[in-house]
Formats: C-alpha cells, structure tokens, sequence
C-alpha cells in the first residue's frame, strides 16, 4: 500500500522514504504525540459512546433492526476523525472507503507485482505514469480534495497539529508540506479503519454466538466498573478475559491478511533452505 502510495502520488511516506533521518524524525514525533495524546482518547470515547446510547435505545423503542458492521465501522470513523484530525470525518468521505474496499481486495494481488514490477527503472517509469493517469480520474485519489486543516484550526491537541509544531512541545517536523501531511494521516486513517472496524465485528459475532462467554464478559465488567463513566483505556487493558476475547477472535479472523516483499540481503537460510541474495520473497503478515 505504501509502495503504491508513492507511484501514484510521487510522495514518499514513512514506510518508504529512503532518507533515514527525516524518516526518523518523522516517525520520533509521531509516536511523540500520540503517547502525548492518549490522555485524551478517554474522553473521545466517552463522547462517542454518550451518542451512541440514546441511538441504540431509539431504534430498540421502534423495534429498528441494527446492522451491527455498518453501526460499529460509523462508530470507529467519527472516533478516528477525533483523534487523527480533530473531528469527526463526513460520512461521504466513509462512503467511499467502504465502496472502495471490496474492490481493493480484488486488485491486492495485482498491487503486488506492480511492487514488483517497480523496481525495473524502464518499466517504474510506465508504471508511475499510469498510476498518476488513473488517480486524476478518480475522485477518491484527490487527495487535495480532502483537507483536514478546518478540523487542525480547531484543536490544539490533534496528530495533525501536532506533526505540524502547533502544540508547544513540538519543533522538530516543521519541514513536512501539506501534501505529505495528508498522506500520512490518510494511511493512518484507512490502516486503523479498515482492520479495526473489522476486528470489533469478528469480536462481537463470536460473542453474539455464545452467551455463556458473553455472560462471563458482562460479570468482568460490572465487577471492575462501578459507573460507566468510570471506565477507561488503562483499566480496560487490564481485564484478563475482555483481553482473551479480544485476542481470540483476532486468531480466528485476523483482520490483516497480505504479504510484504523482501529482498534479501545478504544471502541467507529459511527453514534449511539457502536463498540467494537479491531474491524477493514474502511472508503472511498474520
């Protein structure tokens, strides 16, 4: 995905730039302000979740059925739009994820030997140009289209802010254009998204599906919390069963299924095997 971002964009993000030190820095503040954020996160989900009851009770009272995926993934968009940008993200911007999703599945495979094909500098060059062609077709890749700054304006304490030195503590990202800026945060957006929205309705199906677990969840819970208000991230993380839950139902249905390419460099053993060097070879990521 990355690779794929740079051909069609000419932008290098920080899984992909080759220079070192702005890879670094970038990386160093990055995970800077999101340690320095989650302080916050607390009461983003608390805001969200403050929207969600009196939804959850109105479509109850009028006997609404609840598609559960969609219900969850809209939940996930408007707390990520918080803490990435600063606020909630339009439903169309969603719409068009979603739309485009099933489609990038199919074409994965194909993304891959682009990745491949790439690295031959005659045919990077077609490649590059094609992509590029194709993006200033299609609006979702607009990327100037879609332009967090309104959100930025209004918060002193979002990543985006952040990555651009508008909190205090930050003075080292100042370089970053907007460009990049963008780039970034949408890799962020639609890599937590898209495996997140997807891991929290393979957990609620396999609970769903055993009410004795689902009992057992209850039980910790309420024994931990007093208040709903009481509960927090750091508490959460703590609960051995809610973790086990959790953990299983990414086991049984991992959110992330693909491949990343290797050169190897130098030559090595997988497995007794002796693989040369230079060759491109992939793992599962899960």
């Amino acid at each position: 995905m990355a690779k794929v971002f740079n051909i069609t964009f000419g932008i290098d993000i920080m899984s992909t730039n080759p220079d070192t030190v702005h890879h670094q820095k970038v990386r160093k503040n990055i995970n800077s302000g999101l340690l320095k954020l989650r302080h916050n996160e607390d009461a983003i989900y608390k805001l969200c979740l403050d929207q969600i009851d009196p939804q959850l009770e109105r479509m109850r009272a009028n006997s609404e059925d609840l598609d559960l995926p969609n219900y969850l993934s809209g939940s996930l968009w408007k707390i990520l739009g918080h803490i990435i940008f600063g606020e909630p993200i339009g439903e169309e911007e969603k719409k068009q994820v979603d739309v485009l999703t099933p489609w990038f599945s199919t074409v994965a495979p194909y993304l891959e030997v682009i990745t491949i094909f790439s690295a031959i500098p005659g045919v990077q060059l077609i490649i590059t140009r094609l992509m590029r062609l194709f993006a200033s077709f299609t609006q979702f890749f607009d990327i100037s289209q879609f332009n967090p700054y309104a959100g930025i304006q209004r918060t002193t304490t979002s990543v985006a802010n952040y990555m651009t030195s508008g909190v205090s503590e930050n003075k080292s990202c100042r370089e970053i254009t907007e460009m990049e800026l963008n780039i970034n945060l949408c890799v962020f957006l639609l890599a937590a998204y898209e495996t997140t929205s997807m891991a929290l309705s393979s957990i609620f199906y396999f609970l769903l599906k055993d009410p004795i677990q689902l009992s057992k969840l209850r039980k910790e819970l309420h024994a931990s919390f007093e208040d709903v208000q009481a509960i927090n991230d750091k508490e959460l993380m703590q609960l051995p069963f809610l973790s086990g839950c959790i953990n299983e139902a990414l086991r049984l249905l991992p959110p992330v299924s693909g491949r990343f390419l290797a050169r190897t460099s130098p030559g090595l053993y997988v497995d007794g095997i002796y693989v040369p060097k230079g060759v491109s070879g992939s793992s599962e990521l899960i």
